[in-house]
C-alpha cells in the first residue's frame, strides 16, 4: 500500500564519478521508499467531500499555525500520520497534540504511523499535485493553509496531514527526437544546456554520447531530500535540460522529477540511444 501515487520514480541527481553542476558536466564531457501511495480516483470538479473531512477543514483552519491562503494550484509539500480507522480516537488525540504544539508531527509519525514513510522520514511524503492521491486526502490537504494541520479519512485509514510548503506546478516535459538532439549538439554551445543520461553504468560504458553526464536512475533514487538539494546546488535550472536513456522510458520519468525540482525546460529524447544508433 502506497500513500502517494508515483507515476515517476524518485530521481535524484548523482552522477557516477561526477557531480551534476556546470563544472561537472564539462568535466564529464572531457572524460566521456518506497513512499506509500494511494491510487487516485478520477478527479471530479464539484464532488462533495465526506462530512468527516468537511468537519476537519474547519478544525484545521482554526488551528493552523499560518495565515497563508490555502493553496489551490501547483504543488504542496506534505507529511502525515496514517492509522487504522479503528484507531480514529487515538488519531484525534495525536492531531490535538500537533495543533497545540505539544509534539511535532515527525516524532509522532515515527512512533504511531502505519505508513512506511512514518518510520523512515518522519511522515514526510514530499511534493504532490492534484490527482496524485485519493480524493478525500487531496481535498483535505489542498484546503489547508501552509503550516496548517488537518485530518482526512480514506479507504486506507485515518490521517493527520500537515502542509509544509507550496510551489508552482512543474513545467511539462517535452518529447524531442534524436534529430532535435543532434541539432543541439551540432550547435556546440554545450555550456548552455544540461545533458543527463540516466542509464546504468554498464550501458553507458558500452555506448554513450560523451557530452552527457551519467546519473543512473537506480542509484540516484536512493538519495535523500538533503542529498538531492546538495547535488543541485549551483545548477542553472533555467537552461534547457535534455534527458536520455536507452529507449526514452526512464528518461521520461527522470524528466518529470527534474521538472518538479524547478527545471524550466525539460526535454525527453524519444527512442533514446536505440534511436540515436539508428539515425543516419
Amino acid at each position: 500500500m502506497m500513500l502517494l501515487r508515483s507515476s515517476t520514480p524518485r530521481v535524484v541527481a548523482r552522477a557516477v564519478g561526477a557531480t551534476f553542476s556546470s563544472s561537472a558536466t564539462t568535466a564529464s564531457r572531457a572524460s566521456s521508499s518506497a513512499i506509500p501511495a494511494m491510487i487516485p480516483r478520477r478527479r471530479q470538479r464539484h464532488r462533495r467531500v465526506s462530512p468527516w473531512v468537511t468537519r476537519t477543514f474547519a478544525s484545521s483552519s482554526s488551528s493552523s499555525s499560518s495565515s497563508s491562503a490555502p493553496p489551490h494550484e501547483g504543488q504542496i509539500k506534505i507529511a502525515h500520520i496514517l492509522m487504522d480507522a479503528s484507531d480514529e480516537a487515538q488519531l484525534d488525540e495525536l492531531y490535538e497534540r500537533v495543533v497545540a504544539g505539544a509534539d511535532d508531527l515527525a516524532t509522532l509519525a515515527a512512533e504511531y504511523s502505519k505508513c512506511p514513510s512514518g518510520k523512515a522520514n518522519g511522515g514526510l511524503i514530499g511534493w504532490i499535485g492534484r490527482g496524485q492521491t485519493v480524493k478525500p486526502f487531496e481535498d483535505a490537504a489542498f484546503a489547508t493553509p501552509i503550516g496548517g494541520v488537518t485530518r482526512a479519512k480514506t479507504t486506507f485509514g485515518v490521517h493527520v496531514v500537515q502542509v509544509l510548503d507550496q510551489r508552482e506546478a512543474p513545467a511539462a516535459v517535452v518529447n524531442v527526437s534524436v534529430e532535435d538532439l543532434a541539432e543541439v549538439l551540432e550547435v556546440g554551445d554545450l555550456d548552455g544546456v544540461n545533458l543527463v543520461d540516466v542509464r546504468e553504468e554498464d550501458e553507458w560504458r558500452a555506448t554513450r554520447i560523451d557530452a552527457f553526464t551519467l546519473m543512473p536512475l537506480s542509484k540516484v533514487m536512493q538519495m535523500t531530500e538533503a542529498e538531492w538539494d546538495e547535488k543541485l546546488a549551483g545548477v542553472d535550472k533555467s537552461k534547457p535540460t535534455y534527458m536520455l536513456c536507452k529507449a526514452g522510458v526512464r528518461s521520461a520519468h527522470a524528466g518529470k522529477e527534474f521538472a518538479s525540482r524547478g527545471f524550466k525546460e525539460v526535454y525527453n529524447v524519444m527512442g533514446g540511444m536505440d534511436a540515436w544508433g539508428r539515425r543516419r
